[in-house]
């Protein structure tokens, strides 16, 4: 099936936007559109959803009635129903996102809830939406059903993921077997004492809107003001970097070693294997700037894996078929004062096969 998979169509869709879903069967993308099909500029394409194909039909655009409005897609109801989250709101202020279901054969849109007070994760399995639900002090991890918006609570996790500040950005995923789930943050109370100064290395937003592993989270609006899903400016007293963590059903927590900074985490379809993104800061002694990379871990040993060096946006998407893709940066151009640009610039999409706790490029 892999070997006569054909994905071209799918690595010239990515260029075209970010923030990607595959659908169940694999041949459709839905995704950030900055480009209208005939490549000119959409001004406002955070506002744009694109759905690409695997054969001859051309690419469907829905563009929300409010321009402030941020669309992220979220997963699939079905082939033909794409769940979308719809937020906007200015920097420092809690946002509401409301999910959509949106028909592709219909071109229409239906209401499926708000998630306020919710963390709504990528993916899942079709027809849901894994979710951490923050009420108060007490977070829980429940799904959100797709076509009715009901909550499903998984009591099972609540005393693995009592023990957490969850990070409010960089994701969370469910194993494919729901028996796991990893989880971006810190253990409770990580906090600087009062009147410490923040370093190098505790502090985690300095300053918060030019952090390069976040510019994907922050958006400029036609009207010039920038906004964020979440209030970040809290974080910069962290004692240590967000890091991964697996919480298992039978309410155990367990730290990824290497896992500082890491972001997005992505399971391989078998669950032997789990992919990261990871922000780490240069040394100044020696360069400058910072470097975000692609990482893999084995499930049965924890043993990391580096594909690479990728740009600072999100750059890895799974095929259902178990094909990872990559946005990697050239390694053969040298890190310089351009802050790695360079090597950003000349970046391409990479493929993997991940299967059997193993990870090939193809």
């Amino acid at each position: 099936m892999v070997d006569e998979l054909n994905l071209e169509w799918a690595r010239r869709a990515m260029p075209l936007g970010m923030g990607w879903q595959f659908s169940p069967s694999g041949h459709a993308l839905a995704l950030h559109s900055m480009f209208h099909e005939n490549s000119v500029y959409h001004e406002n394409f955070m506002a744009c959803l694109g759905v690409y194909f695997d054969d001859d039909r051309s690419p469907l655009h829905y563009v929300h009635d409010d321009p402030g409005c941020l669309i992220h897609p979220l997963g699939w109801v079905s082939d033909d129903e794409v769940l979308l989250s719809v937020s906007g709101a200015p920097l420092g202020s809690d946002p509401v996102a409301t999910i959509y279901a949106y028909s592709l054969p219909s071109g229409l849109s239906r209401h499926v809830t708000d998630s306020e007070d919710s963390l709504i994760g990528e993916g899942g399995l079709p027809g849901t939406l894994p979710a951490i639900f923050q009420a108060g002090r007490e977070t829980h991890f429940v799904t959100i059903d797709g076509i009715t918006g009901a909550r499903r609570d998984h009591a099972n996790f609540d005393a693995a993921i009592g023990g957490l500040d969850v990070y409010p950005l960089f994701g969370h995923a469910p194993s494919p077997d729901r028996n796991e789930i990893a989880v971006i943050g810190w253990p409770i109370g990580d906090y600087l004492p009062e009147g410490e100064p923040h370093t190098e290395i505790n502090s985690q937003w300095s300053p918060i809107l030019d952090e390069p592993s976040i510019q994907n989270m922050v958006s400029t609006m036609p009207d010039g003001s920038r906004v964020a899903q979440r209030e970040l400016t809290r974080e910069a007293k962290r004692k240590t970097p967000h890091r991964m963590f697996l919480l298992n059903r039978s309410g155990s927590q367990q730290e990824i070693p290497g896992s500082a900074k890491a972001r997005r985490p992505l399971w391989s379809p078998d669950g032997t294997l789990l992919i990261f993104e990871r922000y780490t800061p240069r040394d100044p002694t020696t360069s400058s700037g910072s470097i975000s990379e692609v990482w893999a871990m084995r499930r049965d040993d924890l043993t990391l894996m580096c594909l690479g060096a990728c740009s600072p946006i999100d750059s890895t998407v799974m095929h259902p078929s178990g094909i990872l893709f990559c946005h990697l940066e050239d390694a053969s151009i040298p890190t310089n004062e351009d802050h790695g640009r360079a090597r950003a610039r000349s970046s391409r999409w990479c493929t993997f096969k991940v299967s059997a706790g193993e990870i090939r490029p193809v």
